[in-house]
């Protein structure tokens, strides 16, 4: 787990994304959302949402 109060990195979403066996278009598929969006997060054009790290919390917890 991350600490409080510090916003993920595009590489930590990249890495836990790929822990749990999504591509980008799978998990951006899951989400609701483009494979480019994800892409642009992962790339660090765009900050990743607050939700989308609840989100990437909840698919953790689904998974184990």
């Amino acid at each position: 787990m991350r600490k409080l109060g510090r916003e993920m990195t595009p590489s930590e979403l990249r890495e836990r994304r790929s822990f749990l066996g999504y591509t980008q278009l799978s998990f951006a598929e899951k989400l609701g959302l483009s494979r480019r969006t994800i892409q642009a997060y992962e790339l660090g054009e765009t900050s990743i949402p607050k939700v989308l790290e609840m989100a990437l919390e909840t698919i953790e917890l689904e998974e184990k």
